[in-house]
């Protein structure tokens, strides 16, 4: 948490933010940002500064390092002018590396040639991969929100039956080969594996 004057200069500023900088608290409080963070003061601050004792609240993210953070600007009117600016910081760093993680392993499921189908516990297709429009034939939007029954041949539907049971109780299935239809009504050779996602 910082506070800044109408001079660009620092009010206050907490320990986290001392951290965040690699300096003393006694370098920063009282100082002007210009002294304190040369380029980033030409880069970013003073023109967000400028605008936010215009009277404008801004929010945008900022990378230190290897960290990631939200900024806030919060303009505070006293006697109807913005006399300060209190910003505030926010490390976001787990957030940004878990939304990178997800980003890669939907990259993954939507670049593989295998079939990769999400679905409910009640056997409703939530996702379907390009492998699997290659195989099966039918496109993500003629599949997802339907039945997976669509896909097992009637003499097979037990199957399903099981696979729905070990993944209710967080079990994985092993794989084993087995038949699937396809959209002109063909079977297939296929080895399905099924694994619970767990929340």
């Amino acid at each position: 948490l910082i506070v800044f004057d109408q001079d660009h200069r620092y009010v206050y500023a907490n320990r986290t933010y001392a951290e965040i900088c690699g300096l003393p608290l006694s370098a920063i409080v009282g100082q002007r940002v210009v002294d304190v963070l040369p380029e980033l003061y030409e880069e970013q601050i003073a023109s967000r500064l400028a605008r936010a004792f215009a009277g404008e609240r801004s929010v945008y993210e900022l990378s230190i390092g290897e960290r990631y953070y939200t900024v806030r600007y919060e303009p505070t009117e006293v006697d109807g002018s913005v006399k300060l600016v209190v910003v505030a910081l926010t490390d976001i760093t787990e957030e940004r590396q878990a939304a990178q993680a997800s980003s890669r392993l939907a990259a993954i499921v939507t670049s593989s040639t295998d079939a990769i189908i999400g679905k409910d516990l009640d056997g409703i297709i939530t996702s379907w991969n390009g492998g699997a429009e290659k195989i099966f034939g039918f496109t993500a939007a003629e599949m997802v929100g339907n039945s997976i029954l669509g896909l097992i041949p009637a003499d097979r539907r037990a199957e399903e039956d099981r696979i729905l049971s070990k993944i209710r109780r967080g079990e994985c299935v092993d794989p084993f080969d087995t038949l699937r239809k396809t959209k002109d009504g063909g079977l297939i050779d296929v080895l399905v594996t099924s694994s619970p996602i767990k929340d």
